[in-house]
């Protein structure tokens, strides 16, 4: 099995291993901060490779939360959001085994506050694709965003632009699930919609960039998701609302969150899985962001 950089959702967490600590990127300024780049060899007979990025705090690292980060997709990378963005409680077995790992090589971490974060498809989509079925096109249109008979917005941002090829085929897309109430087909195996990926698919294939990060020459050309993963992908679970309800009562932190402008992790969505759950809510007023 053939992996790209960080296919597998394992990337952004905190470490100090100096063998592979990058110290410096192409193009980047000096940071406040340490960062690690390599592999960690998992599987049966241990001949995949998952790609680790691991962040060291910028402010007391001994002490600070560890944070391991599980991208969307399925299939995607997570130098996206580590990138792009901002940077399941069980996770796949392979992920487990690199966790363990890392840990193992940093064990100084291992008395620290750990938490599990992410985004989209990181928290299985959106914690419930039953309550995200029917909540897209209401979204969009609540916004004026499209009419009776026409879609193309940009998911990600319902006021950007929707850049690239993609644009018609996310236009078909939303008819198809208004019509079929089926969900969207992985975006892993589509890329992402109304996004333009050069930028980042050029930097992360530059040679002196996948030396400073360690990349082996081995390896093909990275890319923002793996069309091979978004497409065999097996979905588990549709509704994650037992296991947050579990891992509230075992005394867990958990935080949903969801963009005001974001159609794939709609606010109209999380507020329908948070009150489906069962639990308390209250309301603050005057809340500001």
């Amino acid at each position: 099995m053939k992996l790209l950089i960080g296919t597998l959702c394992l990337v952004l967490l905190v470490k100090n291993g100096e063998s592979d600590l990058v110290n410096s990127l192409p193009g980047a300024p000096s940071l406040p901060f340490k960062q690690y780049s390599g592999y960690y060899a998992v599987g049966d007979t241990k001949n995949h490779m998952l790609h680790y990025w691991f962040i060291e705090s910028a402010n007391n690292p001994a002490t600070d939360p560890v944070l391991l980060w599980l991208t969307g997709g399925p299939g995607c990378s997570g130098l996206i959001a580590a990138f792009g963005e901002w940077g399941p409680l069980n996770t796949a077995v392979e992920n487990w085994e690199a966790l363990v790992a890392f840990f193992n090589e940093f064990p100084q971490y291992k008395n620290n506050d750990f938490y599990v974060t992410g985004e989209s498809y990181g928290g299985n989509g959106c914690v419930s694709v039953n309550l995200g079925q029917d909540t897209v096109i209401p979204f969009m249109y609540a916004h004026g965003m499209i009419d009776d008979t026409e879609g193309g917005v940009n998911p990600y941002n319902i006021y950007a632009n929707c850049d690239g090829i993609l644009a018609d085929s996310k236009r078909k897309n939303i008819k198809r699930r208004k019509d079929d109430k089926a969900p969207y087909p992985s975006v892993a195996s589509l890329g992402l919609p109304c996004l333009d990926e050069t930028a980042p698919t050029t930097y992360f294939n530059r040679q002196d960039v996948r030396k400073a990060m360690f990349i082996p020459t081995s390896l093909g050309k990275w890319s923002s998701c793996s069309n091979e993963i978004g497409t065999f992908y097996q979905q588990e679970y549709r509704d994650m609302s037992s296991r947050v309800k579990n891992a509230v009562n075992a005394g867990l932190k958990v935080i949903l969150y969801h963009g005001d402008i974001d159609t794939v992790c709609s606010t109209m969505l999380g507020e329908r899985f948070t009150r489906a759950l069962g639990f308390p809510v209250k309301f603050r007023e005057n809340y500001t962001c």
